[in-house]
């Protein structure tokens, strides 16, 4: 049972290594007691969770509301969520040995379709040009976002992407605006297109002359000697190469990626 919009209380998971947003889906180590008795708890209930940002100290009053999809292993192993709509943390509660929140939802009812239409063209945009730079790039996964219309929705859907970091997405929780959100995304996917582009204008690593001296010179020498020239080469491809280290890590694991994101 999905509880309603009035206020509802749910067993609760702090964690200040996982941002989960709705729509996108986790994998969750049960490491402190406290997620464990919470995840036991859902397990026996209605199988949901609310996970709260907390740094350890302060503790966020937005969080999201998630289903477990897949116990693996349970409490005492790790388990699988999926985010289903922002929540407004409005009380704390201890009982027993998994903590209980009192919230209620936080969604913008305004994101609908046709709201914000020209951001939500403007992504569509990058995501075709992500699938020109990047062709192994499923096109049924990019079908399935450019058929999302709904800023919020569109702006945690991309947010899941290996591209954006943790931070990047709790700043993505906290903002409720469903266009300042989407437009957030969109600056942040500009940057790596960006650097995509660059990579296509610029010699790539196989035609760069330093990086092929390298490889000579690590041909002929010694063990010890090619160690050190392999993190030299390393050091190099990362502050002369970025774009293109980057865009061969999305095609060797955002394409996995996306495709489970697309088939939930």
């Amino acid at each position: 049972m999905v509880p309603s919009d009035e206020d509802f209380e749910v067993p609760a998971v702090f964690s200040g290594e996982v941002v989960l947003l709705p729509h996108m889906t986790v994998v969750l180590s049960m490491g402190e007691k406290s997620s464990r008795a919470a995840i036991a708890s859902a397990l026996n209930s209605r199988r949901l969770v609310a996970m709260i940002p907390s740094d350890g100290y302060e503790v966020g009053d937005i969080g999201t509301l998630a289903l477990l999809e897949d116990d693996r292993g349970g409490a005492e192993g790790s388990v699988e969520l999926k985010g289903l709509w922002r929540i407004k943390l409005k009380e704390i509660m201890q009982k027993g040995a998994a903590p209980l929140v009192k919230f209620r939802r936080t969604e913008d009812s305004k994101d609908l379709p046709g709201l914000a239409a020209d951001v939500v063209e403007k992504v569509h945009g990058q995501v075709d040009e992500f699938s020109k730079l990047m062709p192994s790039l499923p096109q049924e996964v990019v079908s399935f976002v450019k058929g999302i219309d709904s800023p919020g929705m569109l702006a945690d859907v991309c947010a899941g992407a290996p591209i954006f970091t943790d931070k990047e997405r709790l700043e993505l929780l906290e903002t409720l605006d469903p266009k300042k959100r989407l437009s957030k995304v969109s600056d942040r996917m500009e940057k790596d297109l960006q650097a995509l582009r660059e990579v296509t204008r610029s010699a790539t690593i196989p035609e760069c002359e330093i990086c092929m001296d390298f490889a000579d010179r690590a041909f002929e020498a010694d063990s010890a000697a090619r160690e050190e020239m392999m993190a030299a080469f390393l050091e190099h491809v990362v502050s002369r190469h970025p774009a293109e280290l980057m865009r061969l890590i999305a095609e060797k694991y955002g394409p996995a990626f996306m495709q489970k994101r697309s088939l939930r």
